[in-house]
């Protein structure tokens, strides 16, 4: 897990990433966060910017939706 309720014990650098991510900051390192951290899945509330981007992405595959949360997986996994 990349970052969870236990944000604290990640230290400063981390959560940062976790929100540039989060708000797609930089479209271009997403995916290389992702896989520098063995990211296979995602959760995340439906309307953050991470969601509509992992959409549009074909490395990704949204798997669940309810009015809480969206999952996706990596395609590579989803087999």
């Amino acid at each position: 897990m990349f970052i969870d309720g236990r944000a604290d014990l990640y230290g400063a650098s981390k959560i940062q990433e976790y929100f540039s991510i989060l708000n797609v900051e930089k479209t271009s390192n997403i995916n290389k966060i992702l896989n520098d951290h063995q990211i296979s899945w995602t959760i995340f509330p439906p309307n953050e910017k991470i969601v509509f981007f992992l959409n549009g992405d074909a490395e990704w595959k949204r798997v669940f939706e309810d009015q809480d949360a969206v999952i996706h997986i990596r395609q590579s996994f989803a087999n």
